[in-house]
C-alpha cells in the first residue's frame, strides 16, 4: 500500500529545504532577483501540497469504507477456501488450505500453498475451479504482502 504521508512529508521537506537555500543565496546581491523568482514558485508548490495533502486525506476517508467491505469480503473467501478447492488427492495443499482458513500459515507454508496452487492451476481446465485457485493465490499474496508490513 503506498503511503501518501511518508511522501507529502518527504516533499514538505524538500520544499522547506529549497526555502531555506534561497533565503540564505538571497543575501547575495548578485542573485537575489532570480533567487526571489524562485522563492515566489516555491511558496506556489508548498501551497499545491498542501491541496494535495487534502485531497489525500478526503481519498482516505473515502476509501475506508470501501477497504473495510473488500477486507470482509476476503475474510470470507478465506475461510471458504478448503471448501471449494478441497481434493481428496490433494492432502498436502488441503492441510494448507485448512491453516490458512484459520489463519495460521507462516511464512514458508504460505510459499508453499501457492507453489502447489499455482501447479493445480496449470494443471486445470475448469473455470471454477480455476477462478477458486486464482481467488486463493491473490489471497495469499495479499496476505505475505501485509505481514512484510
Amino acid at each position: 500500500m503506498i503511503d501518501y504521508d511518508s511522501i507529502l512529508g518527504s516533499a514538505a521537506l524538500v520544499i522547506s529545504l529549497c526555502v531555506l537555500v534561497i533565503q540564505i543565496l538571497t543575501r547575495s546581491n548578485r542573485t537575489a532577483e532570480r533567487l526571489s523568482v524562485l522563492e515566489t514558485d516555491m511558496s506556489a508548490v508548498k501551497a499545491e501540497m498542501a491541496s494535495v495533502k487534502d485531497c489525500v486525506n478526503t481519498l482516505k476517508k473515502d476509501i475506508a469504507p470501501t477497504s473495510f467491505r473488500v477486507d470482509v469480503l476476503w475474510k470470507i473467501v478465506e475461510q471458504n477456501m478448503p471448501r471449494f478447492l478441497h481434493a481428496p488427492t490433494h492432502t498436502e495443499m488441503d492441510s494448507l488450505l485448512e491453516l490458512m482458513a484459520r489463519r495460521q500459515l507462516d511464512t514458508q507454508q504460505a510459499l508453499r500453498l501457492k507453489e502447489l496452487l499455482t501447479a493445480e492451476l496449470e494443471r486445470s481446465t475448469d473455470f471454477g475451479h480455476r477462478l477458486g485457485l486464482l481467488m486463493a493465490i491473490w489471497t495469499l499474496e495479499y496476505n505475505l504482502e501485509t505481514r512484510d508490513e
